[in-house]
């Protein structure tokens, strides 16, 4: 991971088609968008975090199941990176994060 990188992953743990979608925001939106994601596809984005702060992801697959989850980005996140991994698992989805 090169220095300030953050990423978003979305990862497709499923047999089947799903159509996800995203938003992250603090006081702005930083990324909105709706993906279509084939049986165990994975998928990454560039995330464009330039300040610390607590950031809210949320996530609805197929318009049924919904996840959120609040991640704070200290000052060493926007400095080194992070990646924010969106995961689909039985239809449903998981947020998770790691440096």
């Amino acid at each position: 991971m090169q220095p300030g990188d953050q990423h978003l992953v979305f990862v497709n743990r499923d047999d089947e088609q799903h159509s996800v979608q995203v938003t992250v925001n603090a006081d702005d939106v930083v990324f909105e968008r709706t993906v279509d994601l084939a049986a165990d596809e994975r998928r990454q984005f560039t995330l464009e975090i330039d300040k610390p702060g607590t950031y809210t992801v949320s996530v609805s697959v197929d318009e049924n199941s919904t996840e959120t989850s609040s991640i704070n980005f200290d000052d060493y996140d926007v400095q080194e990176g992070i990646d924010v991994f969106v995961e689909i698992s039985d239809g449903r989805p998981d947020i998770y994060w790691q440096e």
